[in-house]
């Protein structure tokens, strides 16, 4: 498993962002450490799938940047002025971002190297969420992914009625499975007071089986144990990044969760100490 952690700023230890990779005795190991961004006015930095480079937004100055992981070698891309969705990453070398504004946003992918710029889509109501080269739309109760060869899947899941389906952890390189969240919804839609509900999902079927929760004390509505980020194996089963705070807590406080394919938990982790903001690569 591969781990990012981002960079502290204004902490004694001032971190630098780390990328990090979990050794077969079960312990975590640092293989790459940079300072990419700068403590300015930016949207959150996200990292390519092999941690070799970032991207962000920095409004101020109206343009995308990516760049390697140590912050050298950038490649800017004005945005116009535009509001931006965060950059995600269609695969290590290729880059997906939004301009616009909320209920009419336009998606375009980039290369590493701010060539190849392609517009994937436009008037869209949300920005997307993105996994293995999969771009997701959702409402409540439906998921429309699709990539950029125009293949195209929209899927239903067969969960409980009264659930709202909240976002999209992990899409299977194939197109085959989903893993969502869900959540009960609660007046002011802060999901502080949800029961989160994950679920792996079959796309060709919409039929969904639940992953059950690490801690029993989640089966009530108390905002733990959202599913952010997962990655879905060969043999079925899945290694999902797991907040076991709320949405609402000042920071997140993320485990890691091995389900076999029936949703059963087989194990759990612990992410690297220090840095509570990260998120799983792979």
């Amino acid at each position: 498993m591969t781990w990012y952690t981002a960079e502290e700023h204004g902490q004694a230890q001032n971190d630098p962002a780390r990328i990090w990779r979990r050794t077969p005795a079960g312990s975590w190991q640092v293989v790459r450490e940079g300072r990419p961004g700068a403590d300015k006015d930016l949207s959150p930095i996200t990292v390519s799938p092999d941690g070799r480079r970032a991207a962000w937004v920095e409004a101020s100055a109206a343009r995308l940047v990516i760049s390697a992981f140590d912050g050298t070698k950038r490649h800017t891309i004005p945005t116009q002025g535009q509001r931006t969705c965060k950059p995600e990453w269609l695969d290590s070398g290729r880059v997906l971002y939004g301009l616009g504004r909320d209920k009419d946003w336009t998606i375009v992918a980039v290369n590493a190297d701010g060539t190849g710029r392609k517009v994937l889509a436009s008037h869209q109501a949300k920005c997307p969420a993105v996994s293995n080269g999969w771009i997701a739309q959702l409402t409540d109760r439906t998921v429309s992914i699709r990539n950029e060869g125009g293949a195209k899947r929209s899927i239903s899941p067969r969960v409980p009625t009264g659930l709202a389906i909240g976002g999209v952890a992990a899409i299977s390189g194939s197109g085959r499975t989903l893993v969502i969240s869900t959540y009960t919804p609660t007046p002011g839609g802060c999901g502080c007071g949800s029961r989160f509900r994950n679920y792996r999902v079959d796309v060709a079927s919409g039929a969904a089986t639940e992953l059950v929760p690490l801690d029993r004390a989640w089966t009530r509505p108390t905002g733990h144990g959202e599913a952010v980020d997962a990655v879905i194996l060969g043999d079925g089963g899945l290694v999902v990044q797991v907040n076991a705070d709320t949405p609402a807590g000042s920071a997140p406080d993320y485990r890691l969760v091995r389900y076999a394919a029936n949703g059963r938990v087989l194990a759990d982790a612990a992410v690297p100490a220090g840095q509570p903001w990260g998120g799983l690569l792979g």
